[in-house]
């Protein structure tokens, strides 16, 4: 309880929430206090939106120039896959994943989540995170 509540940063590898922006952090602790009160469906949205936080940051890391007008989701992954990158085609089909099966029906009201899905996402999301940031890619571009 405590971790999910407190010490949300214990949940990641050494170093990694600490590279997180302002607005992660906030999402991932909203999420962690979400799943301990069983708030599924809220926690399903503040891990979702840090993750879209810490791919945009991800993104501008690895584009410099020409970047898609719109930083969404889909436009940032659809653009990087265009691009050759040692990793970067592991990263994107998890974050396609993530979008197709998560991300997008979450946004529809009659889409509810349970606290093995809650708990599965926030998981997968601390993952796909986590990889990115330790990724190579991650500030060096």
């Amino acid at each position: 309880m405590d971790k999910l509540t407190l010490n949300q940063d214990i949940l990641f590898a050494p170093g990694i929430f600490d590279q997180l922006s302002e607005i992660a952090k906030y999402d991932v602790k909203e999420a962690g206090m979400c799943i301990a009160f069983e708030r599924t469906t809220a926690a399903a949205f503040h891990i979702l939106r840090a993750t879209e936080d810490v791919l945009r940051n991800f993104y501008c890391y690895i584009i410099k120039r020409k970047r898609t007008a719109k930083l969404n989701w889909g436009n940032i992954t659809s653009h990087l896959a265009t691009k050759k990158k040692k990793g970067l085609n592991g990263i994107i089909k998890n974050l396609d994943y993530i979008r197709e099966n998560f991300r997008n029906p979450t946004a529809h009201p009659e889409v509810r989540y349970d606290i093995e899905e809650a708990q599965s996402l926030f998981n997968l999301c601390i993952d796909i995170m986590s990889i990115m940031i330790k990724s190579p890619l991650w500030k060096k571009g």
